[in-house]
């Protein structure tokens, strides 16, 4: 995956331009999206298999995904990767279910929709800003750089938070409080959903920049999302394990994914036209709604560490916003 510098990256393109102002409203949709969606995730967290709720949530995306193709298919358009995009997309495909996704949501039904979502886009942008400077060679300002700090920051206090967020948590759940090391974990998994979604969005754009369609990128992705989620669920809980899905659970499930697919496809079509940094600032957005979500609808810990922790996340965004182009 050699880098290449995007055009979308060009100190003289702004926001007023009609591809960045495409990009940075795609953004704010797919931000809005997948805070819709994480909504509903919080609602099966604790309830349901985390990796058979990653498996369900995918499908939207890989049917939209693959009608999208047969359409482009009919019209005469090339669809299919080369070997080498479709062994990067297949490997995206697996990292963002298992590093993400299930990561994501074990989080979720430990320390709740308010602080899991800040202390994984915390960690998106930093390393999405690392590896967009060594990948794709979109540059890093010093005012990105000083934002990235603040967001280091904003991380370690909303870590203090935790053993709140858990007890709130396990007293909706109805089960004990974690232990330290089940709450370290915790912030350490949430951490690791941000980086894998950093690297496939690197991989994404690169593939974008190549010029294969969003629909193909994704319908890789998703796909070899369903197979391997599919089969490690059938694995850990048997076929009726899964056939034992209650109907509501199940309709959260879609309309989580649902919404994820509106998201996926908004972060893709973004990532063509404006660079990570900018397309996961924008997504970064949810720091905030995941926190409004958390305490007003779940009724989360509103603990002095997630109220100091989200700001911080915030001001950190908005620097990252102010220090690209």
């Amino acid at each position: 995956m050699g880098g290449v510098k995007s055009s979308a990256s060009s100190p003289s393109r702004h926001l007023d331009d009609p591809p960045v102002l495409l990009g940075t409203v795609l953004g704010i949709i797919s931000s809005l999206s997948y805070t819709a969606a994480n909504v509903y995730l919080r609602k099966l967290a604790g309830h349901e298999d985390v990796v058979w709720i990653s498996c369900i949530k995918a499908v939207p995306v890989a049917v939209v995904a693959w009608l999208l193709v047969g359409r482009l298919v009919r019209q005469g358009r090339p669809v299919w990767p080369n070997r080498r995009q479709l062994l990067w997309l297949m490997v995206s495909g697996v990292l963002v279910q298992l590093g993400g996704n299930v990561a994501f949501q074990w989080s979720l039904s430990q320390i709740g929709l308010a602080m899991t979502v800040p202390l994984m886009f915390g960690s998106l942008i930093l390393s999405g800003a690392l590896m967009g400077r060594f990948v794709l060679h979109e540059p890093i300002t010093s005012r990105s750089a000083i934002a990235m700090l603040i967001l280091i920051i904003a991380i370690s206090i909303l870590s203090l938070g935790t053993p709140q967020a858990n007890r709130s948590v396990a007293e909706e759940l109805r089960s004990a409080p974690g232990s330290a090391a089940l709450l370290a974990a915790a912030v350490a998994v949430a951490c690791l959903a941000g980086v894998s979604y950093a690297m496939v969005g690197i991989v994404i754009r690169r593939v974008l920049l190549a010029r294969l369609p969003v629909a193909s990128t994704l319908m890789v992705i998703s796909t070899t999302g369903i197979v391997v989620l599919g089969a490690v669920s059938l694995g850990r809980v048997g076929l009726a394990g899964l056939l034992a899905t209650g109907e509501p659970q199940f309709r959260d499930m879609l309309v989580a994914g649902v919404f994820n697919m509106l998201a996926f496809f908004a972060l893709g079509k973004s990532l063509e036209v404006i660079p990570v940094v900018r397309v996961n600032a924008l997504n970064a957005s949810q720091a905030a709604m995941a926190g409004v979500a958390g305490v007003l609808i779940f009724g989360e810990t509103l603990s002095p560490a997630l109220i100091f922790g989200a700001a911080l996340t915030v001001v950190g965004l908005i620097a990252v916003q102010g220090g690209s182009h």
